[in-house]
């Protein structure tokens, strides 16, 4: 069974109360686990004196005697003494949200004849007439939500499957067509007979050939780029940046605020230190930046400006930098 609180439970004026003679976090904790104990005690909302401080003691463990939390619930009117009974207290409020022991038992019923029913094949829909209404309660109701939200979702997981699995027959048959395709037009080229005389290939046109990009030449890096570049490679958590557009960028800030060179290496190493396996590379990028930027300090740094330069405009600005020193 469940034990239900409202939303705004621990914000009524009764905890402001109890929070005077104890602490309030003790108080809370100890109410809500003493709801949750009288729920599946199934005894209404009652327990005596003595079993709320040993439940206090034994799951909330107060920096204050359990007698003493139980003492603040009870003048506030969060525990209230049942004059009938010799001692025994009571939860306020029980009854509103929490189900007795009767319709505890009333909800197990329905909810065990509606699974007869449906293991019997008897549906909602038959002719077979009830002996007595089924009483539909709080759980009843969330049970059936839970299932039907369950069905559901294997629904429209079992939909998912079979789209990705039609999705890659089709690729496949796709890919096995242009293979074919391409085996067949390969054969359709020019024979030479002799000098003076050509057969005449098939009107179908052979399939182009794909011709692969050429990767472009990788850019020639000044020695700290390079310093910068074998750092970079050193550190396996580094290896989605570890690229020479990331070295020139990092070396085109260092010559932009006059850090010193071993600095900056040594910044590559804290930072992957402080990485983490698996962060994203833009992130990984950010943090190394950052990481540089703060390394040592030279007799030209600017660190304003130089924090406040974009990332992808850094380098341009170390390039311009470096000529005209040179």
């Amino acid at each position: 069974m469940w034990a239900k609180l409202d939303s705004g439970w621990f914000d009524h004026s009764k905890f402001d109360a109890a929070a005077r003679n104890a602490p309030r976090a003790e108080v809370l904790a100890a109410w809500a686990v003493l709801v949750a104990w009288t729920v599946r005690a199934r005894s209404d909302g009652r327990l005596t004196r003595d079993k709320a401080t040993r439940v206090v003691e034994m799951a909330v463990e107060p920096s204050a005697s359990p007698s003493t939390v139980v003492d603040a619930l009870v003048s506030a009117g969060l525990l209230r003494l049942v004059s009938d009974t010799g001692g025994v207290l009571e939860l306020s409020g029980w009854h509103d949200w929490q189900l007795s022991k009767a319709e505890q038992d009333e909800a197990r019923e329905a909810a065990s004849e509606r699974q007869r029913r449906r293991r019997s094949g008897v549906g909602e829909g038959s002719h077979v007439t009830r002996d007595k209404p089924t009483t539909v309660t709080r759980d009843s109701r969330e049970s059936e939500a839970c299932e039907s939200q369950s069905t559901v979702t294997r629904e429209s997981r079992n939909r998912r499957d079979k789209t990705r699995q039609e999705e890659t027959r089709t690729e496949e048959s796709r890919a096995d067509a242009r293979e074919r395709a391409h085996e067949s037009t390969a054969l359709l080229v020019p024979l030479v007979v002799d000098d003076a005389q050509t057969v005449t290939p098939s009107p179908l046109q052979p399939r182009p050939e794909t011709t692969r990009p050429v990767p472009p030449t990788p850019p020639t890096l000044s020695p700290g780029a390079t310093a910068i570049l074998a750092e970079l490679g050193r550190h396996g958590r580094l290896d989605p940046i570890a690229t020479a557009d990331m070295a020139q960028t990092l070396e085109g800030r260092r010559i932009a605020t006059g850090r010193p060179l071993p600095h900056v290496l040594s910044a590559i190493g804290d930072c992957a230190a402080k990485a983490v396996e698996g962060t994203q590379a833009q992130a990984l990028r950010s943090m190394l930046v950052s990481f540089c930027d703060r390394a040592g300090t030279g007799p030209r740094a600017r660190a304003p400006v130089a924090q406040s330069a974009p990332v992808e405009r850094a380098w341009s600005v170390g390039e311009v930098r470096a000529e005209v020193t040179s």
